[in-house]
């Protein structure tokens, strides 16, 4: 990790936080993307 990717990842967060507050709607659909790959992990993981 260098001081230039983690300023990027900094800079990407703020344009992302940004963004959600100006659309809630996404942000819903972002926490039920990250509940249904978290939930398909799980299955997978108890199937393997």
């Amino acid at each position: 990790m260098t001081i230039r990717s983690v300023k990027y990842i900094q800079y990407q967060h703020r344009i992302g936080s940004h963004n959600i507050h100006q659309n809630p709607q996404q942000k819903n659909g972002l926490i039920f993307l990250i509940v249904v790959i978290a939930t398909a992990f799980s299955v997978l993981s108890l199937i393997l």
